[in-house]
């Protein structure tokens, strides 16, 4: 079992006795769930930082979308915080951080980026979930506005085509969407 605390630890406990089998402390709370795929553990902590880790534990890479950023207030390119779960297909993974959705993929011991999506709706969307299936990814943005919406981007280029891949206009979107049969659910 592995999850994360706001307290900025990540915990393996094994499932049946409930004992720790490792602690690794962050400088940086963790808010969203910790995703279990390919035999490894993916977190982002609240500052971006995406880390990967095996199953015993071990950091096998972790990557910071901001790293170059410019941290002076008044940059809008300024680092961005989070608080999702990453969503993972195969060795491709997307996490929203702030207003952006970042691409990347898992080459064992170390990450490469496909491509980052900035801001896909506007300033006033965050994205706070993110599904993959069928080549897509499934984005959902609650808005500041009471108004939410759904983006569907193409998994391999990032490209969205604005008459057929955006639901706006939609009521606070708050979930992942469940994709099923070609079709998403999801809760407004």
């Amino acid at each position: 079992m592995a999850y994360g605390t706001t307290a900025g630890s990540f915990y393996l406990l094994d499932a049946q006795t409930g004992k720790v089998l490792r602690r690794i402390e962050f400088d940086q709370p963790i808010f969203g769930g910790i995703t279990a795929a390919n035999e490894r553990y993916y977190l982002q902590t609240l500052d971006g930082v995406i880390h990967c880790f095996d199953r015993e534990g071990t950091t096998r890479w972790r990557y910071d979308p901001y790293a170059e950023a410019p941290q002076d207030p008044g940059s809008r390119g300024k680092r961005q915080y989070c608080g999702a779960a990453i969503a993972v297909l195969g060795e491709t993974l997307v996490a929203a951080v702030g207003f952006d959705l970042i691409c990347l993929r898992d080459l064992g011991d170390n990450v490469e980026l496909v491509w980052t999506r900035q801001k896909p709706i506007t300033d006033t969307y965050l994205p706070v979930g993110v599904s993959l299936a069928d080549g897509w990814v499934y984005a959902s943005f609650p808005g500041k506005d009471g108004k939410g919406a759904m983006v569907r981007i193409h998994l391999t280029t990032g490209e969205i085509n604005d008459q057929h891949d955006v639901i706006q206009d939609q009521w606070a979107v708050l979930t992942p969407a469940a994709i099923r049969d070609g079709v998403a659910y999801y809760c407004r």
